[in-house]
Formats: structure tokens, sequence, C-alpha cells
């Protein structure tokens, strides 16, 4: 049985906080992401050493509270919590009671890499709901209202709910979904085997669509299939999209496994906040 996203459910938004600037560009991020579902955020700062870091902490989650509240006035935000214990497995059981876990692409320590090897790709293997990653966000730049939602599908079982996840998150930005497919490069000039590719993937975007164009019936949906290793392609379309949705195999699995390579490598390298909607527990 194929995974089936969950447009409407009324659980809060996860922000995790680690007092970087990153931190409260996800916050900001997740306050849009809040409005557009009508959910509460609560903020969320884990205290992984040291209890003198709990001052810290609180004025990390002062900061991000004032930039949601700065965001959209109307968010209901809950009380923000400061915990103690080891970082992945304290906010992974924040998840079980989420829609989503919204995450910065720097962690506790401040080194880049650090929060993206071994806690965002850990959370999205692993979590409970699904985990965006606010890349690309520049306060300076105009916004994008018109670039896409990237949906990459790979046609995996999983492919239907990244469609309807997609679908979701356009509705929210007004916008369109670009759904997208990797294939290996074909030898000599584009003939009729891209243009039956094409066809064939068009075809079964459609099929895809109608499942939830009852829920989502002013979104347009376009398809591409572009050619070569499937990380670079889909890394060069997300300088101008809005986000790039992608797919998790499972839970309990190494992070690169669970993920997929491609996956994996989007959390890197992607331009803009990348969205990982994993399969819930059970269905393989």
């Amino acid at each position: 049985m194929s995974p089936v996203y969950d447009a409407h459910t009324a659980l809060p938004i996860v922000v995790g906080i680690d007092g970087s600037d990153a931190a409260v560009a996800a916050a900001r991020w997740a306050a849009v992401e809040a409005a557009g579902r009508d959910v509460e955020i609560q903020l969320v700062y884990v205290i992984a050493k040291d209890e003198l870091e709990r001052r810290y902490g609180a004025r990390a989650l002062d900061l991000a509270e004032t930039a949601v509240r700065e965001t959209d006035r109307s968010i209901a935000v809950a009380s923000p919590l400061l915990l103690r214990g080891p970082l992945v497995p304290t906010l992974c059981e924040r998840t079980e009671s989420a829609s989503l876990l919204v995450l910065g692409p720097v962690g506790t320590d401040l080194v880049p890499r650090v929060m993206l090897g071994s806690t965002a790709a850990a959370l999205a293997a692993t979590a409970a709901c699904p985990v965006a990653v606010v890349r690309g966000t520049d306060e300076d730049s105009p916004p994008r209202s018109t670039s896409p939602v990237i949906v990459a599908l790979g046609g995996h079982d999983v492919d239907a709910a990244l469609v309807g996840a997609a679908m979701h998150e356009a509705e929210i930005r007004g916008t369109h979904v670009l759904a997208a497919r990797a294939e290996p490069a074909l030898p000599g000039p584009r003939g009729r085997r891209a243009l039956t590719a094409e066809q064939e993937f068009e075809d079964e975007v459609g099929g895809r669509v109608g499942r939830w164009r009852g829920d989502f019936p002013e979104v347009p949906v376009n398809t591409m299939v572009v050619y070569g290793e499937a990380a670079d392609a889909l890394a060069s379309l997300s300088s101008s999209a809005q986000m790039v949705v992608m797919g998790c195999r499972g839970r309990d699995l190494l992070e690169e496994a669970a993920l997929g390579s491609t996956s994996h490598a989007l959390l890197h390298s992607a331009r803009c906040p990348v969205f990982v909607y994993r399969e819930p527990t059970g269905t393989g």
C-alpha cells in the first residue's frame, strides 16, 4: 500500500533552534508554513551537554519567537521548550506529535557540516514526520513568488505522497509544481527515446495528480525529465525553485541508505529549502 500524505493534520510545526542566524531564518520560513497550514509553531532548543547553556538557549528561543511574530502576528506560538538530552533522539521524540520538523542548515556547534552531516540527515531518516531543511534563504533577495515547488520523483511507491506534499506546498505559496525525474544522459541528439520517456512521465504524473486534485483544485502541475546525474541536475533546478520535495525510504537505517543517495546529496547541495517526506513506519 502506498503511503498517503495528510494535508489536513492539525499537529504543530516544530522548529529546532540553535542560536544561529540560520535557525532564525528557519523560524521565519516556518511561520509562513504555519500560516498556510493553520497550525501552531513549537520552538525547541536542546541542551546537549552543559546546564550553563540554558541561559543561551532561552535567549535563542526569544529571538526566534520574535522573528516568528514579526513574520505573522496571527500565528499561534506554543510556549518554547528548553530540553536536555542527546540532540537527535530528543528532537526526534518531538516529531511523534508534529506535522513537520523545520531545521536550519547549521547546528548547535555552529559548524555548517555538523548539522547537515550528523543531525539534519539523521532526523530526515528517522523522524516521525516530514523534515524541512531551510537552505538557500536570503532576506536580501527578492521573493521568488512565481518560482515552482519542485518534486523529485523516482518511480517509487512514495511518489504518490510526494505529489500530494508538493501540491500542498505550492498551494501555500500560490505557485505551481514542477515534477522532475532524472534519467541517464542520452547519447547523441535528443530523439524518439527522449520523447517517449517524457510522454510516459507526463502520463504517470497525471495519474498521481488526479489522486490529489480534489484537495488542491487550483494548483498547476508541469513535468520535466532531466538528463544526467540526478543530484547535480536537481541541484541546478533548485536555484530557481521555492522548495524541493523529495522522499525518504524508511526509518532505522543508515542515514544515506534511508534517504537515498540523491536525497542525501541534495540536503548538502540544494539552493532552496528541502522538504523530505518519509514513508510512514510499516510501509517498507
